[in-house]
């Protein structure tokens, strides 16, 4: 099942992410219900071996447009950019 019909900008990243290198192939995308500032938030997380780290998030816009039921959700990353900041697009 896919969640999203087109790639996905992942928000925030350069916040939280120094290189392109630390983000693996995998994503999981999860509901951040007790983010304060948006309750509909949806946190996305490079996935490395057993462990997790969150990376950004989905543009406000995607996240709210997502059921609760098709979350949680992994995800692939299809573009890695570094250059004056890093950015990633994300298939889920």
């Amino acid at each position: 099942m896919k969640v999203w019909a087109y790639p996905i900008r992942v928000a925030g990243i350069s916040r939280r992410v120094k290189s392109a290198e630390e983000i693996g192939e995998e994503v999981l995308c999860e509901r951040e219900a007790s983010n304060t500032a948006d309750p509909q938030a949806v946190a996305v997380f490079a996935i490395n071996g057993n462990t997790t780290k969150k990376i950004g998030y989905l543009p406000r816009e995607i996240a709210r447009k997502i059921p609760d039921g098709d979350l949680p959700c992994r995800g692939e990353v299809i573009w890695k950019g570094q250059g004056v900041s890093v950015g990633v697009r994300i298939a889920i």
